[in-house]
């Protein structure tokens, strides 16, 4: 059994793989050329429609292939704010964009995704900030303050990098200090468990059919008009979405 699940899951990916290079590349790249060429705000709704679209396909393909998720809230992303959320798995964005409504999320990306084929074209679209802190510490704390006063949500993985263990990593509170320090806007917290069974592309051919995913909104936070407090604000956020995530755990173990 353990063989034709994980037979099965591998299936469910090269079912995905197929799904995003046979309609899902094409379509973002045939997109493109309109949405050039029309305001901004048109562009986003289209993007928004792609992206909400194909997560949803992607999601339901692997669902097939024995992978389960349980969803809990809804994100407003056509008003100023920012999504504080755990990262754990390649599908984390997915259920970020399929959880937010009507505008997908503008995603704080690492500089070497501008260079993924349909990837770097959904993050013109979407005018998600591109930053490259190693490189460049300065500009792409510039790059955050200027992306927050756009009028919709960010979406911001504090921890840096995805979870090895699925455990909640420090925060690197940099850009997200710089973002509320720049404009006080409400937060979105949102805890996700259950995925790292997906971590990795590679991890996909066996361990689909592990993936048991969990999130749920914690909360909207509204963040203290005094600056000097806001790294404790960012601490208060580190401790509730640890708490959420051991809350979680113990309802799933029950």
């Amino acid at each position: 059994m353990r063989l034709v699940r994980s037979a099965a899951g591998a299936l469910s990916f090269l079912a995905v793989l197929l799904w995003l290079g046979l309609a899902g590349l094409p379509s973002i790249l045939l997109l493109s050329v309109p949405a050039s060429r029309v305001r901004p705000s048109r562009r986003l709704a289209w993007i928004s429609i792609w992206a909400r679209t194909t997560s949803r396909v992607a999601l339901g393909l692997l669902r097939l292939g024995g992978a389960r998720y349980v969803r809990k809230g809804e994100i407003e992303t056509d008003k100023p704010g920012i999504i504080v959320m755990n990262h754990q798995s390649l599908l984390d964005i997915p259920t970020a964009i399929v959880m937010s409504g009507p505008l997908v999320p503008a995603f704080v990306t690492r500089g070497r995704y501008r260079f993924v084929p349909m990837i770097s074209t959904g993050l013109w679209l979407a005018d998600c900030p591109v930053i490259d802190p190693r490189q460049d510490r300065d500009g792409a704390v510039a790059r955050l303050r200027q992306a927050v006063w756009q009028d919709r949500a960010l979406l911001i993985y504090p921890e840096g990098h995805r979870s090895r263990d699925g455990e909640l990593q420090p925060f690197r509170g940099t850009g997200l200090l710089a973002m509320l320090g720049e404009r006080r806007v409400p937060v979105w917290l949102v805890a996700t468990d259950g995925f790292c069974a997906g971590r990795r592309l590679i991890d996909f051919v066996l361990h689909v059919h592990r993936i048991r995913g969990r999130t749920e909104l914690v909360g909207r936070y509204e963040p203290p008009a005094d600056a000097l407090e806001l790294p404790a604000f960012i601490d208060r956020l580190h401790a509730d979405l640890g708490a959420r995530l051991q809350e979680m755990r113990r309802a799933h173990r029950t």
